[in-house]
């Protein structure tokens, strides 16, 4: 899933003329995924990232790695 927001303003005079412009962009994104091996283990994972219309971006990145006898679960974030 992914979203995706643009804003855009422009300040004209009274010909027309552009005075000023400037415009904000935010987006949010994330996904998913797991895969299998033919020997019994896998990983899945999830992405999820956003940046905030001041520039700034964080995100969360969290992963999973499966054998027969364990799980370990790895978490990276910037927020």
């Amino acid at each position: 899933m992914e979203r995706s927001v643009t804003d855009k303003w422009t300040t004209r005079d009274e010909k027309g003329d552009i005075m000023n412009e400037w415009s904000t962009r935010s987006w949010k994104g994330e996904s998913d995924g797991l895969r299998r091996r033919n020997d019994g283990t896998g990983e899945t994972w999830h992405h999820k990232i956003q940046v905030s219309p001041n520039g700034s971006a964080s995100f969360v990145d969290s992963r999973r790695f499966y054998t027969r006898d364990y799980v370990i679960e790895s978490e990276t974030r910037n927020a």
